[in-house]
This record gives C-alpha cells, structure tokens and sequence, in this order.
C-alpha cells in the first residue's frame, strides 16, 4: 500500500480552524461580558486571518515574514473593537488570551503538539496582535475623546451663556417679576449644566471599570415611571402611553429616574411626533424589564453597539444639533449593568425603536460585583 506523509503541524492547525473558534466563541462569549451579544461575524473580526497566518509562519518556519501580517491584523482589530463594539481595552485583552488558551487547548485535545521554535511563533504572533490591537485601539478613542471634548464645550457653551445674560439682564431690572423669571432661567440652565457634568463623571468612572455608587431602597418600580412619564407630559406635551404593572424591589432610585428619564429624552427627540411614544414595566421571574418605544428615525444596525459608548453617537444622531453629546445611552448602559442588568436595543423602520432595560428587582447582591 501507498504511505501518505503524515499532515504537518500547519495543517492539523488549519484543519482544526472551525473547533478552535467555535471554543473560543464560547469562552469569550461567557467570559468578556462585552462580547455576549455581538454577532459571530462582528466577534471573530480578523482573528481567523491571524491564526491562518500563525500557521503560515509555522510552516515556512518564519516569524520575520508574518510581523506585517501580524501588526496589520492586530490593529485593525482593535480599531474595530474601537468603533462598533462597548469594549475596554481589559476586554480586548481578555479576547486576546481566551484566544491563545483556545488554541492550546483544541491542540492539546487532538495531540498536536508545538515543538520550541512553533511555540516561539505562535506566542510571538499572538503578543504582537495584542500590542497592536491595543494601539489600533487606543488611537481612536484618542480622535473620539478630541470630538467628545468639541462637543461637551459646544453644549456647556448654550446653558452657560444663558446664565450669563440673565444675570446682566438681573443687574439692570428693577420688575420684581422679571428678575424672578430671570433667576429661574439661571437656575434651570444650572441644573441642566449640572446633570451635564454628573452624567460626565458616572461615565467617566464606570468606563474605569468602576460601577455607579447606588444607594439602593425598597420602592415600587411603577410608582417610579409613572411619575417620570407625568413629569415628561408637563416638559415635552408629547402623547405618552404606560403599560405596566406593580414591582417592588430594591434599586438606586436617583439612578434609575435618570436613567428612564434619558431613554424618554431620546424618543421625544429622535421619534415622530406625531406617534405615542409607549412605556411598559414588566415583571418576569423577579426582574423588572422596563421598555422605551417610539417610531421614527432608525438607527443602523451596525450602529446598535456603539451608541452605548461614552465617546460615540449613531450615524444619524451625528448630524442632529439636538441630540446632545452622547452621555445618555452610556449612562443608561450604566446604570442597567451597576445593578446587575442590561440594556438592548432593537430599531427597525418596521417596528420602531425600543430600548429595554432588564434588572433584577434585588439588585443587593451585584452592587459590588467588579465591571470588567
């Protein structure tokens, strides 16, 4: 009978390509809590062009001949993490080592073994990746931090400059009534520079893999939206519509008003106006799901990720003055995940938007869980 060469190390690596990512996609997914809804297509990225190409340079025994390969792949990886995904920089690390064990393991598990100078290129591919990622990374939230910084003293600028006029016009009245109305406009546009400036700092913190400092209290979840709804009738003369029912629990109440308050910002600014915009409050097995719904502008899909990072906006948010600086899906995205929860977003012409935040009604027990 005809002998056959046994396969090389390279094509037991390229052979193996579908398990070792399929593993990794499942350590990943449960590991980076980032990347558990993120579509295949968007979570493997480039990272097959990596391990096909740590398998190249296995086979030509060359490390020199795959480092452009290597530095090309590696940041743009991290530049798409960057741009459409909520990732850290701990997170694309953390991607980055599952990875490596992945491989090792898959390998292990099929006794293929890497001699000295293999393992000294497949570790040294995958390290190089990682440098680079985290560049490729670093260097756009670096150009978004310069847009953010624009944005934050353009929409600073307006409420600071109506304080400043209404005090003059103070200094020059003598209409008790008018400087009363004069006062009021300072106060409101200091309170709107100060909510600003908190939403500012709770992003700032919880992007520094910090959660929001909650001080929880039992209270009824209902109580809570129906007033906020009441309270947004009076501002924005909108229709709104309430569905929902009784839960109590426990939660930061503060937080959780601004956060409802936020979501319902968005629709009133970003929905049509002539289409209700439709709040539910649902129980589901001790978690309280609390939905924002309106129709109107769509956001892409591939926008869903992003507009819940402290530095980015939707496509179409982008070229609206109104829409602000981009603080109050983070915010939100906050405040859901500091008590153990979630936020997801769903938009389509055909349906509308909805964002949905989903909570356990205890949230005692994951005020202290670190964020990653």
């Amino acid at each position: 009978m005809p002998s056959f060469p046994s396969p090389s190390t390279a094509e037991k690596m390229r052979a193996l390509s579908g398990q070792v990512f399929s593993e990794w996609q499942t350590r990943v997914r449960s590991q980076v809590s980032q990347a558990a809804r993120l579509s295949e297509p968007i979570l493997t990225d480039s990272l097959p062009t990596l391990y096909k190409g740590i398998s190249d340079a296995i086979e030509a025994n060359s490390l020199s001949a795959y480092i452009g390969l290597t530095r090309s792949v590696g940041a743009e990886h991290g530049n798409e993490r960057a741009r459409i995904t909520a990732y850290n920089v701990a997170a694309l690390i953390k991607e980055y080592q599952l990875l490596r064990t992945a491989i090792i393991d898959v390998l292990e598990t099929h006794e293929v073994v890497l001699n000295t100078a293999e393992g000294r290129i497949f570790n040294g591919m995958i390290d190089l990746s990682i440098s680079e990622a985290a560049n490729g990374f670093a260097m756009v939230q670096a150009v978004f931090r310069e847009r953010f910084v624009a944005t934050v003293a353009h929409d600073l600028r307006n409420p600071l400059s109506a304080c400043l006029i209404a005090s003059q016009m103070i200094g020059r009245s003598t209409d008790p009534e008018h400087i009363r109305a004069l006062a009021a406009r300072i106060e409101s546009n200091s309170l709107r520079m100060n909510r600003m400036i908190e939403d500012l700092l709770d992003n700032v913190v919880f992007e520094a893999g910090e959660r929001l400092h909650l001080e929880l209290e039992e209270f009824d979840m209902q109580d809570l939206v129906q007033d906020v709804i009441e309270q947004s009738r009076q501002i924005h003369d909108h229709r709104f519509v309430y569905r929902g029912e009784s839960i109590k629990g426990c939660w930061g109440f503060e937080p959780v008003r601004r956060a409802l308050e936020n979501l319902i910002g968005n629709a009133v600014k970003y929905g049509d106006p002539e289409r209700p915009i439709t709040i539910t409050l649902a129980d589901g097995r001790g978690r309280a799901r609390l939905t924002v719904h309106n129709e109107g502008l769509v956001i892409p899909v591939g926008d869903i990720e992003s507009i819940f990072k402290v530095f980015q906006r939707a496509g179409q948010g982008k070229e609206q003055a109104a829409i602000g600086w981009g603080l109050g899906l983070p915010y939100v995205r906050n405040v859901a995940e500091s008590h153990g929860g979630s936020i997801s977003a769903e938009s389509s012409a055909e349906k509308g938007t909805s964002f949905a935040i989903d909570m356990p009604a205890d949230a005692r027990p994951f005020v202290s869980t670190p964020v990653l």
